[in-house]
């Protein structure tokens, strides 16, 4: 009875330390998990930090060019209305220039004529008077003969004599002084209001050639702006175009694309075509196309644009839900293919497909009812995959990466 007491005392014994070394290993995962996850909460930390500084420095560039463009409108918009109140102020003064030279001129004119006819109405005048004593005293001669020859007295005689009469001359005079006083008074100073204004159009009209030599400069800076433009949109597209040639091509496993500018003389205004042709199908417009086919020939641009201009990273939001199966693998390849360019893409998604071609897998579970919890789940290393290969392509990885990817999704 001792000896079976003993032997079940031992088993306890050894059945408790295997307990105890399963619990002591269990201690060490869960370390060793916190670690991990530690780890990653550290590194996520960093990438959101660098990212967060990326976007605060383009936030900012965008704010400075903002600011910048304001400035320009504004400065442009404050020289448009200085040259047209300029010019309008510079038709003023022109206007009243012209209008005080010729009153000007008519007052002179007017003046010189009226200065003449009194001229030549006071030589009359001196003339009539001259002629009226002479004649005066003729009349006096003849009365003294008349009457020493017919016995008459010299008043008798006057009476019949018929001296001439300057008053015709007096009432003219009289008349031409009464038009020059209706005239009313001339101004002595418009000789010097007219230089004055003639003054300030000379600087109105400095000031509208800096304008307009303004303008042109602007005008010829817009023009330039536009060349360089121009030509550096035709080099763009050219890329863009080949590259979307070359990606379609990939992403359809055949067929042909092409990027077509509407109106090829005004490169600027023009709005850009997209025509299709995939597998099996004739050439046509994109309107035309199925939704998946749509979809896809817009992620061929899209890779197409990264391969021309990379991004730092790229954030795609359900951009595989139209595309079936076979689609979604080559997608998948091509965006590993990407991604060893040195292009970190965030993916939000629903495919199974997808989700076996990422690195890391993030994800929300909740474990208790009302509570949540964020998880991380790394699916490969560097180790792991080939350089832009197919996951799956041998079989073995492909079971990996999904029982991965079951368990991460197990956890989230």
């Amino acid at each position: 009875a001792r000896d079976r007491e003993k032997a079940a005392l031992d088993a306890e014994l050894v059945e408790a330390r295997v307990r105890l070394a399963a619990l002591e290993q269990e201690e060490r995962g869960r370390r060793q998990l916190e670690e991990a996850r530690a780890a990653q909460g550290r590194d996520l930390e960093r990438e959101r930090a660098a990212h967060l500084a990326a976007l605060e420095r383009v936030a900012e560039e965008r704010r400075r060019l903002a600011e910048t463009l304001a400035a320009a409108e504004a400065e442009a918009a404050r020289l448009a209305e200085e040259k047209r109140r300029l010019e309008a102020a510079l038709a003023e003064a022109q206007a009243r220039r012209q209008a005080l030279f010729r009153a000007w001129r008519e007052g002179e004119e007017a003046l010189n004529r009226v200065r003449d006819e009194i001229q030549g109405v006071e030589e009359r005048l001196r003339a009539g008077q001259v002629d009226a004593a002479r004649l005066e005293m003729e009349a006096r001669s003849l009365a003294e003969a008349m009457a020493g020859r017919f016995g008459l007295d010299q008043e008798a005689a006057l009476t019949l004599a018929d001296p001439p009469r300057p008053g015709e001359a007096r009432e003219r005079a009289r008349r031409l002084r009464a038009e020059l006083d209706a005239m009313g008074p001339v101004n002595a100073r418009a000789e010097e209001e007219y230089r004055a204004q003639e003054e300030r159009c000379r600087f109105l009209q400095a000031q509208r050639d800096d304008l307009h030599r303004a303008r042109l400069d602007l005008a010829s800076l817009c023009e330039e702006i536009d060349r360089r433009m121009a030509r550096q949109f035709a080099a763009t597209l050219v890329a863009v175009r080949r590259e979307f040639q070359e990606v379609f091509v990939r992403l359809f496993n055949g067929g042909r694309a092409d990027l077509i500018l509407v109106d090829p003389d005004q490169p600027l205004d023009s709005g850009v075509e997209i025509v299709a042709q995939p597998p099996g199908k004739k050439l046509q417009h994109l309107s035309l196309l199925s939704g998946g086919e749509r979809a896809l020939t817009a992620v061929a641009l899209m890779f197409a644009l990264l391969r021309v201009r990379p991004a730092p990273f790229c954030i795609l939001d359900e951009i595989d839900a139209p595309l079936d199966d076979a689609n979604i693998r080559r997608f998948a390849r091509f965006l590993r293919e990407m991604a060893a360019e040195g292009i970190q893409f965030v993916v939000i998604t629903h495919q199974k497909a997808t989700m076996e071609a990422a690195d890391r897998l993030l994800g929300v579970t909740m474990e208790e009812s009302g509570s949540s919890r964020l998880v991380s789940v790394r699916l490969t290393t560097p180790s792991d995959r080939r350089p832009g290969g197919d996951p799956g392509a041998d079989g073995a990885p492909a079971a990996n990466a999904v029982e991965r990817r079951e368990a991460g999704v197990a956890a989230g």
